[in-house]
């Protein structure tokens, strides 16, 4: 594999066509235009099970589907049908930037804000991930702590909030599921430490570029998850 590294030239931001979702979304779209980032909107699959969703993405599937194919749409989808939704968004996500014209791409989900432009380029073949998921980002002093200077590598993630992967990455990831198929939930197969079964690894922006912005969630009744790994030291020191 190639040790190539790119330039970010704009984000993905997923949403779904929910209130809470567009609101998050809007707040995620503001963040980037403070720093300078295009970004456009990219409409996930909701209210239907995970397997019409990734029927919809243009990954090809290892199970067979009847052509034409139209979702059953569910009034009331449960937790699991709309976390295996929000995984086959991000595989659309992979399939878009496989095919389309930009190196590396930010990829963000809906509750996530940017903090800082990335101007680390984003290496071939790795998960570079771009910050921790807290519930109050404004006790994160990003000014203090400065714009990434490096990528760190480490074995685990809290989820899929905020990563950037170049072009090639995209097509292994689409490839892997098309060779092996579905590795399961996007936050449990690709980035939590001990269930990850993606054979790419994981790279941390240090510092901090983005954050995972943690209020209520669109998927778990409970909330969204706040169990995140160690704090790296330029965290550490700029979270009070």
């Amino acid at each position: 594999m190639s040790n190539n590294t790119h330039k970010v030239s704009k984000a993905f931001i997923l949403r779904i066509n929910e209130p809470k979702s567009i609101e998050y979304a809007q707040g995620a779209a503001e963040s980037c235009d403070k720093v300078g980032l295009a970004w456009s909107y990219f409409d996930g699959y909701s209210h239907m099970t995970g397997r019409d969703a990734w029927s919809l993405t243009g990954v090809k599937m290892r199970w067979p589907i009847l052509e034409p194919h139209q979702p059953t749409f569910l009034l009331n989808p449960l937790p699991g049908h709309k976390a295996e939704c929000a995984s086959a968004g991000h595989g659309a996500m992979w399939k878009r930037i496989a095919q389309g014209p930009d190196e590396a791409v930010v990829i963000l989900e809906h509750d996530a804000i940017m903090l800082h432009p990335l101007e680390l380029e984003v290496p071939d073949y790795k998960i570079a991930v771009l910050g921790y998921k807290i519930p109050d980002p404004e006790k994160y002093n990003h000014v203090k702590a400065g714009n990434a200077k490096e990528w760190l590598s480490i074995n685990g993630h809290e989820g899929a909030h905020a990563y950037a992967i170049t072009k090639k990455t995209a097509q292994f990831l689409v490839d892997e599921i098309e060779d092996v198929g579905l590795l399961g939930c996007i936050d449990n197969a690709y980035f939590l430490r001990h269930q990850r079964k993606c054979q790419l690894p994981l790279v941390l922006a240090n510092p901090n570029v983005a954050l995972g912005y943690v209020r209520d969630s669109t998927i778990w009744n409970e909330g969204s998850s706040t169990l995140n790994y160690d704090f790296i030291r330029s965290f550490k020191e700029n979270y009070k």
